[in-house]
């Protein structure tokens, strides 16, 4: 396994989450479900759509620090890596985001050089409240962080982080939408997995955090109903008033650009594709993505 080295230089613009012009993937998914059914439905779910949680946002994070767009990207790219290679769940990886960011919200001050102690310590944390056997001081100081910080660091940045955070561990991910949508509307679970590579995607773009996880993962959800050609799912999640928000169409076209492109936009952020089995299909059309044998 790689070490994460905080001392490269980022590159300052890195990509954002945005519709190509012209692109009309959002309607054309709400359109396909039936033409009528659109027109005449979906004006009335936006009365009833969701609303934020305030205190779920983690919007512009980095906007009190200096550290780049793209550190926080290209340590993402080095977490998947560093979950998957000691068996973590997907839960830890999506936890550690969530938590990482959430702590950046309510701090200021910090620089690229504190990003990689934050990360590691919100995973640390995540793998405590996730998993059966989490991942053991020893293993984290020694095989993740290479003795570049103690033992003892680690320890206080976790008591530091748990009391910004208030000691609100269990914060909502993506993943748990993912899991009720999976309960509801996928059995064979082969919708559910493509949301999955979808939400590990689009978690690189910095400007997916202007969506709450439940926005992240409807949408994900409806790109993979579709990607599946399954247009019965799409049809009976936008009929559901707590699920559906006005900004759907928008969000779809700007995670498919955002898939679509993410080799061109990360060239150098491989992990994903080499450690959940998957390749990006570049094509306008279906599907989404091609999995390995092994997935």
């Amino acid at each position: 396994m790689s070490s994460f080295n905080s001392n490269n230089n980022d590159k300052e613009n890195l990509p954002l989450l945005q519709a190509r012009k012209p692109n009309n993937y959002g309607r054309q998914v709400l359109v396909s479900v039936d033409s009528n059914f659109y027109n005449t439905t979906l004006p009335d779910l936006l009365l009833h759509h969701f609303k934020n949680s305030p205190d779920l946002s983690t919007k512009e994070s980095l906007l009190n620090h200096s550290i780049t767009i793209n550190h926080r990207s290209r340590l993402l790219n080095w977490m998947i890596e560093v979950t998957s290679s000691f068996g973590c769940s997907d839960n830890v990886f999506f936890l550690t985001v969530r938590l990482m960011d959430t702590y950046l919200k309510l701090t200021e001050g910090l620089e690229n050089n504190d990003l990689h102690l934050i990360g590691v310590t919100c995973m640390f944390i995540a793998s405590k409240f996730d998993e059966v056997t989490p991942l053991k001081l020893k293993v984290i100081h020694e095989n993740i962080l290479f003795s570049h910080h103690s033992e003892e660091e680690v320890r206080a940045l976790e008591g530091r982080i748990l009391e910004v955070l208030s000691f609100k561990v269990n914060i909502q991910t993506c993943l748990d939408t993912l899991g009720c949508l999976k309960s509801r509307y996928d059995e064979n679970c082969s919708i559910s997995n493509i949301a999955r590579i979808v939400l590990y995607l689009v978690q690189f773009y910095y400007n997916a955090q202007d969506y709450d996880p439940r926005q992240q993962a409807v949408t994900a959800f409806i790109m993979a109903a579709f990607s599946e050609r399954r247009i019965d799912v799409v049809r009976t999640i936008l009929s559901d008033h707590d699920l559906i928000f006005p900004e759907i169409e928008e969000i779809m076209s700007k995670f498919y650009c955002g898939v679509e492109e993410f080799e061109k936009n990360f060239p150098d952020y491989k992990s994903p594709m080499l450690f959940l089995n998957f390749n990006i299909l570049h094509q306008d059309g279906l599907p989404l993505f091609e999995f390995n044998n092994t997935q």
